[in-house]
């Protein structure tokens, strides 16, 4: 029994002495390494050059996701456009881009300049807003109807973009030669400004216009009632839009010409979360999408979602589900299905 009470006693001292050391040690506790914050999902869209109507698009989209999106950033990059941003998405080099329903038909089923090379996996991510074609032209030069760009330094825009194909399209129909310099909108602006351009062609509604009525009279030209029934018969997947009367101080009235709808892109290679998540926060703030681009915040209805010419991306029809909105069953893709 004595020996048992030695042990116990033994045992308490042990603890008693362990406990004084772990109170008055003076070694430095080890520090802790605060969490890193997550790094943001980088993503790029494709967009056209600066001044035209898919960049101011691209740059509305962006806003509204850098300003209200945890987790993801957007970027804006200029490209070629339409014909170039399709092909960019097909290859992933961009997850989102800029694409106007004509070439984003033909670039899906394979016809017209994609004839052989269907992009079978483009998609939309939303109908943005319609563009008119136009072509603008410096008051001083006189001309009063596309004839007269024959024979002129013309600009139609960057090639591969839905401006730059319309326009050759167009011209070609009617027989009218030009010079095409194939400028970004700045370029083309400064070089109608210092009398090196004869004109150029861009989608309305552009902001490049306005600014460069600021400085230079300029005329808006369109397709006369012959010409619009001829290039309607060759190419009846284009729409028939407006440009409204004072949209520019060269418009007093409301004029007509071959236009299309602005489609931001995806490619179904593309998750559906990210593509939920970024539809889900353009929807949800429109006023970050006005605040760049009201043209743009204005037509994203459930009324325009009609207005898409291929398939809807899988994460797209989620949330337009949600929202109880009809999505066509000919724009439901067979992965959303």
């Amino acid at each position: 029994m004595k020996r048992v009470i030695s042990l116990l006693l033994v045992l308490a001292m042990l603890m008693l002495v362990a406990g004084c050391t772990s109170q008055t040690s003076n070694e430095p506790a080890e520090p802790v390494e605060p969490a890193a914050p997550a790094e943001p999902v980088k993503l790029t869209i494709g967009a056209a050059s600066v001044g035209g109507g898919f960049h101011n698009g691209a740059s509305a989209l962006a806003n509204a996701v850098n300003s209200n999106l945890d987790g993801y950033e957007l970027a804006v990059e200029v490209t070629g456009a339409s014909a170039a941003n399709a092909a960019l998405l097909a290859t992933g080099e961009v997850p989102f881009a800029m694409v106007d329903t004509t070439i984003a038909y033909e670039a899906y089923n394979g016809v017209e300049d994609f004839a052989g090379n269907s992009i079978s996996t483009l998609r939309c991510l939303f109908p943005g807003w319609p563009g008119t074609f136009i072509f603008v032209v410096p008051a001083s030069k006189g001309f009063k109807n596309i004839e007269d760009l024959k024979g002129t330094n013309f600009s139609g825009a960057t090639v591969g973009s839905g401006t730059n194909i319309f326009v050759h399209r167009c011209l070609d129909l009617f027989d009218i030669t030009f010079n095409d310099l194939a400028l970004p909108n700045s370029d083309a602006n400064r070089g109608v400004a210092d009398g090196t351009v004869d004109g150029f062609s861009l989608m309305y509604p552009s902001s490049a216009v306005t600014e460069l009525e600021a400085s230079v009279d300029i005329n808006i030209l369109t397709l006369d009632d012959a010409q619009k029934a001829k290039f309607q018969e060759a190419y009846p997947q284009y729409l028939w839009l407006s440009v409204p009367a004072g949209a520019y101080k060269c418009v007093p009235e409301t004029v007509y010409n071959p236009g299309a709808f602005n489609l931001f892109c995806t490619s179904s290679e593309v998750d559906e979360e990210t593509v939920y998540q970024i539809v889900k926060c353009a929807y949800e703030n429109i006023d970050d999408i006005n605040a760049v681009f009201p043209f743009c915040g204005e037509s994203m209805t459930p009324e325009n979602l009609a207005n898409c010419s291929i398939p809807f991306h899988a994460g797209t029809i989620r949330y337009f589900k949600e929202r109880g909105w009809d999505v066509p069953a000919e724009l439901i893709p067979d992965e959303a299905k």
